[in-house]
């Protein structure tokens, strides 16, 4: 059988549990039990600037990214190392094109996501490893996203140092990254926040230039936006709690729905292949641990008795109210900061984009399984929407401002194959 088959084989199998998994109640975003997200247009423009970053690191070579709201200017590019522990990096200095964008001028520190067999076998080093040297807190992270930060962060750290120093007061840092990217990119925020407080990681080791460098008065604040990211730290952590100091800027995770990478960790992979099995009958497959429970395995809710039902293949809940629900297991891993689900919502004859912040109890139930919409052109298709004003035109606003408490506030795919 020749390499063609088996990709033809493979496309067959995606096609397929994305057809089964369509039948279930819970491989949709429920909008009643999520709030609708409120950007304001600066928030749009910053996003859609950070996009444009996490792009331009698959393809530093390709030139500066353009458009009509920000300035892009080139500040520095790590090339990845041969063993995959350092992945791609470019910096890019934003600046707006309208003044009253409260987000910038911006560093962005763009991290590339998988491009190569290598950095897919460090996104395979799923086991959690204590994070706590790194960002001060005892928590858990994932082990390979963890080396790559870590092997990035001296350079990042000079970066900042710099960037801090040529620009003195009111800086803004912005971490962003597409798929594994976002992962370690979400690290290095983490890493940096940690670096501000002067409290209990004053012992963590490693360069820090935000404390170092800042002059007095100064005031750097720190973002993390993500694009399809897959969760990275073994606890929900909210960022705010890091610094008491430092101002924050924005905390976002842009999920595109249905997006299989944004819940890829080895359980739940798990769980996608026992839906796969019962279609033939099969039954599941136990995890590590030697239970199935959390697995969608061969116990299920009775939602009559409240209690679990076995169930020799089917493996699904039926609710009275939503209908049949393929049981997903909880989260071994978290997002750092709010999940943003972008959707796309029929409106009359046309699509539409809808987004959504969607709570972690939510998110952590979701059946998704679709690998087209981690492509960076169906996100390049969404922030494009969201740059124009998509979803400000729906809502019938011009204009909708951040609250002060918002926190809004690649395994790129080839056909029948799922990579950064």
């Amino acid at each position: 059988m020749g390499a063609g088959d088996l990709d033809e084989q493979l496309r067959n199998l995606v096609h397929q549990l994305d057809r089964e998994a369509s039948a279930y109640s819970n491989a949709t975003v429920d909008e009643s039990a999520c709030a609708e997200w409120a950007c304001s247009r600066a928030t749009a423009h910053t996003v859609s600037a950070a996009w444009k970053c996490a792009l331009r690191a698959y393809d530093a070579a390709g030139g500066l990214p353009s458009g009509p709201h920000c300035n892009f200017e080139h500040d520095y590019i790590v090339s990845p190392s041969v063993d995959g522990s350092a992945k791609a990096l470019v910096s890019t200095i934003v600046t707006p094109v309208d003044a009253n964008n409260e987000f910038l001028p911006a560093l962005v520190v763009a991290v590339r996501g998988s491009a190569s067999k290598v950095d897919h076998m460090v996104n395979a080093n799923s086991e959690p490893r204590s994070a706590l040297s790194f960002i001060g807190r005892s928590v858990d992270a994932h082990s390979g996203f963890l080396n790559s930060a870590k092997a990035l962060d001296r350079i990042v750290s000079d970066r900042m140092g710099l960037h801090i120093r040529a620009h003195q007061s009111n800086t803004h840092i912005i971490f962003t990254g597409h798929s594994a990217g976002g992962a370690v990119a979400s690290l290095l925020f983490l890493r940096h926040l940690s670096n501000q407080d002067g409290g209990e990681t004053s012992h963590l080791p490693g360069p820090r230039p935000i404390r170092a460098d800042v002059p007095s008065g100064s005031a750097v604040r720190l973002s993390c936006i993500t694009f399809g990211a897959p969760p990275v730290v073994a606890l929900p952590l909210e960022p705010a709690s890091f610094s008491h100091l430092r101002p924050l800027g924005l905390r976002l995770n842009i999920i595109n729905e249905f997006d299989v990478v944004s819940r890829a960790d080895r359980l739940y992979m798990l769980c996608l292949v026992n839906l796969l099995r019962s279609l033939y009958g099969r039954p599941a497959l136990l995890d590590d641990a030697g239970s199935d429970k959390s697995a969608g395995g061969s116990e299920s809710m009775d939602p009559k008795a409240g209690g679990p039902v076995a169930e020799s293949s089917g493996h699904y809940v039926e609710h009275p109210r939503s209908g049949k629900v393929w049981p997903v297991p909880p989260l071994l891993y978290h997002h750092v900061g709010a999940r943003v689900l972008l959707l796309m919502r029929l409106d009359g004859d046309q699509l539409r984009l809808k987004a959504f912040e969607v709570p972690g109890d939510k998110f952590e139930q979701l059946l998704f399984c679709r690998v087209a919409v981690h492509r960076r052109a169906c996100y390049s298709d969404r922030i494009r929407r969201l740059e124009a004003g998509e979803l400000d035109a729906q809502a019938g606003r011009p204009d909708v401002s951040p609250s002060p408490t918002s926190s809004g506030l690649t395994w790129e795919s080839a056909p029948g194959s799922i990579r950064s």
